[in-house]
């Protein structure tokens, strides 16, 4: 009796109660918005397919949620290195670091998919992008 009570006034002290729950980590939570459950972008779900998985990482550049969508592209790249979709994941990465205004890293990326894929047809529109990000990267 006296241990319990004792427990209770050092809880007390802390400022915590013995019933309470850590706190949800952000990346965690139920909070996602959401058309992020209608594609079922979470967990396993992303390893079963490269189209799965860009789908994915497009839908967070379209709700601006940078970091996931460079995670989910680099996902695409490792788990699915064969696939169109790493190709076209190489690029959207590069677009990403371009649509949050990181005009180095978005230069580095369009040129190093143009080294990678000299004969891809998307490579005009990949050399107008990296000119884009050139123009916005220097600074006077």
């Amino acid at each position: 009796m006296k241990l319990t009570a004792l427990a209770v006034v050092a809880m007390a002290a802390c400022g915590g109660s013995p019933a309470a729950p850590p706190p949800a980590r952000p990346e965690l939570s139920n909070t996602a918005p959401a058309r992020q459950d209608k594609l079922g972008c979470s967990g396993d779900q992303l390893l079963l397919n490269a189209s799965h998985a860009y789908d994915c990482a497009e839908d967070a550049v379209g709700r601006g949620d940078y970091p996931v969508a460079a995670t989910r592209a680099e996902l695409v790249m490792s788990h699915f290195p064969y696939s169109k979709y790493a190709v076209d994941a190489e690029e959207l990465r590069a677009d990403i670091h371009y649509d949050a205004g990181e005009w180095l890293q978005a230069y580095r990326g369009y040129d190093a998919w143009l080294s990678r894929h000299p004969k891809n047809p998307r490579v005009d529109a990949v050399r107008h992008k990296r000119s884009e990000a050139s123009d916005r990267a220097v600074t006077f």
